[in-house]
């Protein structure tokens, strides 16, 4: 299973790549944004009943998408606006909550995005969070299976 995609760079320089979300059968694109904590799903409020309410009133659900063939889980905030980039309308955000969960690289030399899958942890693992790779240049192959071992 290839575990990478290309990164599409929109005319003001946003980074987002193509995804679809299956819980709600809407294709479209998610910004990468390493300066968000959170991801969210956008104009998903009106879409999708269901999810839990987090300590502070927003709603947070769980969703199943796909990027590339490869199905992610991952709990996005809910916010009932839609944002559009130029060309590209937002189904949402990717937040450093998913890029450090699924030890994503981004690769801006070669406009690539990698992840990995959460590794299965043993109960008594600590509960930490990989560091995220931003703007590393991969210059041989031993480069991407040295953050794929991790």
């Amino acid at each position: 299973m290839q575990n990478f995609t290309k990164l599409i760079i929109s005319e003001d320089n946003y980074t987002v790549i193509n995804a679809f979300i299956s819980d709600i059968q809407c294709e479209g694109f998610f910004l990468i944004d390493t300066g968000a904590t959170h991801s969210i799903v956008l104009g998903a409020s009106t879409m999708y009943n269901g999810g839990q309410n987090d300590t502070n009133r927003n709603i947070v659900v769980n969703f199943e998408f796909i990027i590339k063939n490869e199905v992610f889980k991952h709990d996005f905030y809910l916010l009932g606006k839609s944002i559009k980039i130029k060309e590209y309308n937002l189904l949402g955000i990717l937040g450093t909550d998913f890029l450090s969960k699924f030890r994503c690289i981004i690769n801006y030399r070669n406009n690539i995005f990698y992840w990995n899958q959460p590794k299965k942890r043993a109960k008594n693992e600590a509960n930490f969070s990989y560091p995220i790779h931003i703007g590393y240049y991969i210059t041989q192959v031993s480069d991407l299976e040295y953050f794929a071992e991790k």
